[in-house]
């Protein structure tokens, strides 16, 4: 039996009958030297190192977030990449009798085994004890619990670092010098597809719509994984793919091609990694995708979904250096036509040059441009809200038609904003159709306890060449011979 709640399909039209929300969030699956086990957001580079540590000689996807806060994006949720076989480093605490504690670092890895735990009492109160938890290699405290005289106060504790679970002795942990956690393994040699796709999916519809990437990540397993998991009609996201930088144009073409199928069209392909300034004052190469997805949350903010975040302002920022390949016209527009979005270099500054998506058209034509499968994720995520205020409402005509205006205003919102074409004139009709009449909700359908909604939108066409006929005339005379 269905549970209540909405639902929502998407077409690439309407079937005969029968506000804001972010877009600009990317959703990023990289591995960390630590951090829980499900996604968590951040929102500066800053709190993304206290919760998953400082970039390591892995951090590819440390790169890319670099490359996304400092060209415009704001949020990112991330999901970490773990070995099925990694290890919490932890440390039996003595009790009374037995081991009444143990200290477990918060997640896997071997960065646990750099964890001291000691057990002191506070000045003057002898009969209670603290426990923290301390950097063995600068001696500093990172976390402490709160005094108590209680083990059970104790049980359950979780910090940023470290946590406390029951051991099976009893009674008070006596005071003691700090000693290491160990047995912390991150066994990074085992991270295979699977667990790079089982990062993947422990995004849910409640970590919201956005952008998903897996950075440097190159496999045809984990791009395919991340279109699959965009065209979800729960939660529509875009994916990112990042595009093997020691593939040849042609190879990177054909491989494009390879990707396009009936869920491809809520995805592109980042073609080349950037240059960028690191803090040191040196620079590194960097996965293209933190670059496209930080400019997405610019652009977003700045002209809406509509606009892709390509071309002069949208595609440009001074945070990027270079870009590592160059292309010849032809190579260039066959990965655009395979849905690659290229980085070129124009007036001295690199920018994102392309705006197709890896629709196979054939399939779905409504879908030849990136922007189309961004438009319809928000109209996606805002229509939601709309449906879920009339979830166990009564299903009256009232109510039903009272859903219609509120999905039209919607509608024109967005038109107003330019994120659907009303066409030459601008007309809301040519831009939108909203239904919800009696032929869609039958008599047998509000039995069932639906209310059934149509939406048709148009996204807008993106101009992708612009053409200038230039003509000269002599002054005082004619051309001849021309």
């Amino acid at each position: 039996m269905p549970t209540p709640g909405i639902e929502t399909a998407r077409v690439d039209s309407i079937q005969p009958p029968g506000s804001d929300t972010d877009t600009s969030l990317a959703l990023v699956i990289m591995e960390t030297l630590r951090g829980p086990d499900t996604p968590v957001e951040v929102g500066s580079v800053a709190e993304r190192d206290l919760i998953f540590g400082p970039r390591q000689t892995f951090g590819v996807g440390h790169d890319a977030l670099d490359a996304f806060f400092n060209t415009g994006g704001t949020r990112a949720v991330i999901s970490r990449i773990t070995a099925s076989t990694a290890v919490a480093a932890s440390k039996d605490i003595a009790g009374t009798t037995g081991n009444s504690l143990k200290a477990v670092a918060t997640s896997t890895g071997d960065w646990g085994n750099q964890l001291q735990v000691s057990i002191t009492a506070p000045s003057g109160d002898a009969s209670q004890r603290i426990v923290s938890f301390i950097d063995s290699v600068t001696g500093n405290v990172l976390e402490q619990t709160p005094a108590s005289s209680t083990l059970a106060d104790f049980v359950g504790y979780v910090g940023t670092y470290g946590k406390l679970i029951a051991g099976s002795g009893s009674g008070l942990p006596p005071a003691a010098a700090a000693s290491s956690l160990t047995g912390g393994l991150s066994n990074r040699n085992a991270i295979d597809s699977a667990a790079i796709v089982g990062a993947l999916n422990k995004f849910t519809p409640e970590h919201g719509t956005g952008n998903l990437s897996a950075p440097g990540i190159f496999t045809q397993t984990v791009h395919l994984a991340l279109l699959a998991k965009a065209n979800d009609d729960k939660t529509p996201r875009f994916a990112v793919l990042d595009l093997d930088p020691t593939m040849t144009a042609s190879q990177k073409t054909a491989y494009l091609n390879s990707l396009k199928s009936a869920t491809s069209q809520c995805g592109t392909g980042i073609v080349s990694r950037v240059l960028v300034r690191t803090t040191d004052g040196g620079t590194r190469w960097v996965s293209g995708s933190g670059f496209w997805c930080g400019r997405a949350a610019y652009t977003d903010a700045a002209a809406g979904a509509g606009q892709a975040p390509a071309g002069e302002e949208y595609g440009e920022h001074p945070y990027i250096l270079d870009v590592e390949d160059t292309y010849s016209d032809t190579e260039r527009g066959l990965l655009n036509t395979a849905g690659g979005v290229c980085i070129v270099r124009i007036g001295g500054a690199p920018r994102l040059y392309g705006a197709r998506s890896l629709a196979n058209t054939t399939l779905h034509p409504a879908y030849k441009w990136l922007t189309s499968a961004r438009v319809v994720m928000r109209f996606k995520a805002l229509g939601d809200k709309v449906l879920e205020s009339r979830v166990l409402r009564r299903n009256t005509k009232t109510v039903r038609l009272q859903l219609g205006n509120d999905l039209t205003a919607l509608a024109e919102e967005e038109r107003k904003a330019g994120n659907l074409d009303g066409g030459d004139q601008d007309l809301p009709e040519a831009a939108y159709r909203i239904d919800v009449g009696d032929q869609l909700n039958t008599e047998q359908s509000r039995a069932d306890g639906w209310i059934r909604a149509d939406a048709e939108i148009r996204p807008p066409e993106v101009a992708e060449r612009i053409r200038l006929n230039l003509a000269v005339q002599v002054p005082g005379g004619t051309v001849t011979g021309a």
